[in-house]
């Protein structure tokens, strides 16, 4: 996936998120992010992941209907629909880590909030993604964040791609 396909499923976020609108929501609502709240669920996430660890990713990722997608090109590949495939996270993150595959953040860009209904705090990054049968390989993503005053935050995009330069 491109940095210009991400771009463009990244945008399609705001037009989702005010449709949904109307949708069965969190009794507290999320609020506007700040940007060392993002940077420590992006840390989180890392960790979680690097760690295996499903129980705390599953509690990292926003539930439906505020969830949009985890997308990534192979190996493991998720793409759209099954990127928005919420209840296959789970089992995804469990057969990832058992193919040893691990992310090293390296530079995070917090953009700002998104300020919708709900509003998102949204993030771009670049990594180094390896797994055994993947070598350490840059990727470079988007992402968009719930933040909340009395609750964990979560992740309501993760979407990244090999990096094109």
């Amino acid at each position: 996936m491109t940095r210009a396909a991400i771009a463009v499923v990244i945008g399609a976020l705001a037009l989702s998120a005010a449709s949904s609108a109307g949708s069965a929501a969190s009794p507290v609502p999320p609020k506007l992010c700040a940007r060392a709240e993002i940077g420590r669920l992006v840390v989180r996430f890392i960790d979680a992941f690097n760690a295996g660890d499903v129980v705390r990713l599953d509690r990292i990722f926003a539930r439906r209907p505020d969830f949009r997608w985890y997308s990534t090109d192979a190996p493991g590949e998720r793409f759209l629909p099954v990127a928005a495939d919420r209840p296959s996270l789970r089992g995804y993150f469990a057969r990832q880590h058992a193919r040893g595959e691990t992310l090293v953040l390296g530079e995070l860009k917090i953009n700002g909030n998104t300020r919708a209904v709900k509003p998102y705090g949204n993030f771009e990054y670049e990594l180094v993604r390896s797994a055994d049968d993947l070598p350490a390989i840059p990727y470079q993503g988007k992402g968009a964040a719930h933040c909340y005053a009395r609750r964990a935050d979560v992740l309501i995009v993760w979407s990244m791609a090999r990096a094109s330069g």
